[in-house]
């Protein structure tokens, strides 16, 4: 009896503390703001009204006409800066910023525009981080202690500043601009991971030293004013953007030149990039879940699932078929009838009302054309672990690695907890499944979902959620490497060293004896994939050092109503160079001869199979074989040089 009113006040002390836990979380709530009207406001403001500290506000794509003033402790994040966008409205006579921080309160992904300041942080300390700021009228961001004893230690982190004007013709812009103005105060902000370009004065501090690192400071009539030294590791170069939102180009000096400390990382796990589509991107409150109920399978890699063929009538199903705009969108090839291989990094979202506390992600091989009943799917078990990201109230970041699985929890195996609150890495990301180790085919995938059972907290029950039309996906697996041969090089037929007897085959690494710049030479190669998923081939040449020849001959898979989806590529064909109008004429040289041949095979990110042949040659122009001395003519000499040789059985 006594043991049982132990146990009993034990489980009450468990139920209790569950209860006290789920009470902390509830007291900080998160608002949306939508100006389609979806969300809980159309307007920031109204949020920001409704909020108080510790609250977070999710603002979705639109441009927001207003002037949004923060509440101490408010995180406001956007949708990104090239979708989300937070117009002052302002003129040049009109001295208001766009946005006005507060103590403790964040802002994220957003695009400020149009502001007397864009953002400013006056008497506080904040955090600003992945935002453009471009097209205010006198400051991109302000961090001014302007009140007694006041303190401004805010953290501006991989922002892009850029192109902020000046108020009148004439008068100067200024990119950042800190000062401590009262009496007593201090402003020694944080600026790191920045690109300030396109004002008169970068980076401005007035009779202060700010804490300066890893920024693009370039293209500044004064890149930075009042004298101010550059920071640690800044650079002065131009930034490369490809595009009017500020994307840096893939040629970019500002890719991975942020602080390459890991809690900057980039979510694709590289070293920071510079400006505001670097570090730490993803980790809005509503990132990882949708408002619905259910579960859906968003993306694989960077290919969003609609991107993926579902119709089973279809023969490409299974397979992506991305389109040119969506490519464009997320700067993806524009694959066609591609199978997926090596590592997937599936992506999918909970309902953020949806009680799920742990998952699964379950595959099933089809055979032949039968799908797999419920009883063939198995549960996945490839581990997954995230980086979890703490906002101090300093506004410094901390991070922590975290494993989510698999784990076994009350009896069920190969559970991963969800990360949908907080900020996490990918934290979207519910697996990475390596292919690798299971057969190519046709593959669908399911999930489960499970809960913490009420006053049981050490069980599990299945939560059944609402079916929708991506809570499965099913895709083509395919790892077969590709075959890449050049089986030979051979002369023309009308060449004088052709020999019948084996249709002109030239020696490997032996000397090709040419009479003509474009004398016509025949390659056989073979560039085949087994289940008929190829892409292209390219057969070119190089020569001498680093010099390209041109391509001999290339082909690419062109779907047809007949063939689609397979081209398995060519065996043992013959093509000839005289039919190749990108090649450049034959010199004397050394030459390499490559066949490259790919697959259309994908993890979502890029191509990943591929193969590479070389052969190599020396090209001699020669029409008399018997000139043994190069020196133009047959003659005595040459008879005499091969009077030595004569009868030798070991030549090479």
């Amino acid at each position: 009896m006594k043991n049982q009113k132990i146990n009993c006040t034990v489980w009450i002390l468990i139920i209790l503390g569950y209860i006290f836990l789920f009470q902390t979380n509830v007291d900080a709530a998160t608002f949306t703001v939508d100006d389609s009207g979806s969300g809980d406001y159309y307007t920031i403001g109204d949020a920001v009204s409704a909020a108080s500290s510790g609250d977070t506000i999710q603002v979705y794509p639109g441009n927001y006409q207003e002037n949004v003033t923060l509440k101490a402790g408010i995180m406001l994040f956007g949708s990104g800066p090239d979708r989300t966008v937070i117009d002052g409205g302002a003129s040049s006579g009109i001295h208001q910023p766009a946005v006005t921080m507060a103590e403790g309160s964040l802002i994220s992904g957003f695009k400020v525009t149009n502001g007397w300041v864009g953002i400013s942080s006056r008497d506080c300390t904040s955090v600003i981080m992945n935002n453009v700021v471009t097209g205010n009228y006198h400051m991109g961001i302000s961090l001014i202690a302007d009140a007694p004893n006041s303190a401004v230690h805010s953290r501006v982190i991989n922002n892009t500043v850029a192109d902020n004007l000046g108020a009148t013709s004439g008068s100067p812009s200024f990119g950042i601009y800190t000062e401590p103005q009262g009496p007593g105060t201090v402003a020694d902000p944080t600026i790191m991971n920045n690109i300030i370009t396109g004002h008169t004065f970068g980076i401005s501090p007035y009779m202060t030293t700010p804490i300066m690192s890893y920024n693009d400071v370039w293209g500044n009539t004064t890149n930075y004013g009042y004298g101010a030294a550059p920071g640690l590791n800044d650079i002065s170069e131009n930034p490369l953007f490809a595009d009017s939102q500020y994307h840096l180009s893939a040629t970019s000096p500002c890719i991975d030149a942020g602080n390459p400390a890991p809690q900057y990382t980039d979510p694709d796990g590289t070293r920071n990039d510079m400006g505001a589509y670097g570090g730490v991107t993803d980790v809005g409150p509503l990132a990882g879940s949708h408002t619905g109920n259910g579960f859906l399978f968003t993306s694989i890699g960077k290919i969003p699932t609609s991107e993926i063929i579902q119709d089973e009538a279809d023969r490409s199903y299974g397979l992506a078929d991305v389109s040119p705009k969506v490519a464009a969108f997320y700067r993806i090839p524009a694959y066609k009838d591609s199978p997926f291989g090596g590592d997937l990094w599936l992506h999918g979202w909970f309902g953020e009302d949806d009680p799920v506390s742990y998952y699964q992600i379950l595959v099933g091989k089809w055979v032949d054309d039968n799908p797999p009943a419920m009883q063939d799917y198995v549960p996945l078990s490839d581990p997954l672990s995230k980086v979890k990201y703490t906002v101090n109230p300093d506004g410094s970041i901390t991070h922590q690695y975290v494993n989510l699985g698999p784990k076994k929890i009350a009896g069920i195996e190969n559970l991963y907890q969800l990360t949908d609150e907080g900020f996490w890495s990918h934290i979207d990301l519910r697996m990475i499944w390596n292919t690798r180790l299971w057969p190519n085919g046709k593959y669908s995938l399911i999930y489960r979902a499970y809960r913490v059972k009420s006053f049981f907290p050490l069980a599990l029950e299945l939560v059944n959620l609402k079916p929708n039309d991506l809570d499965h996906i099913t895709i083509i697996i395919d790892n077969s490497p590709v075959t890449a041969i050049i089986h030979n090089v051979k002369y023309d037929p009308s060449s004088p060293h052709y020999t019948s007897y084996n249709d002109g085959v030239i020696p490997e690494c032996g000397m090709i004896y040419l009479s003509d710049p474009s004398e016509n030479l025949r390659f056989t190669i073979t560039a085949w994939h087994p289940n008929g998923y190829l892409k292209s081939f390219v057969l070119d040449s190089l020569y001498g050092k680093n010099r390209y020849g041109g391509v001999i001959k290339s082909a690419s898979y062109v779907p047809t109503i007949f063939t689609a989806p397979y081209w398995h590529g060519v065996q043992e064909t013959e093509y000839n160079s005289a039919d190749a109008p990108r090649l450049k004429p034959w010199t004397r040289c050394a030459y390499q001869f490559r066949l490259r041949v790919t697959s259309r095979t994908t993890d979502g990110f890029n191509y990943i199979i591929g193969s590479t042949f070389n052969d190599h040659y020396f090209l001699e122009f020669k029409t008399c074989p018997g000139d043994i001395d190069n020196d133009g003519d047959v003659d005595g000499d040459d008879l005499s040089i091969l009077s030595l040789d004569y009868g030798s059985t070991v030549c090479q």
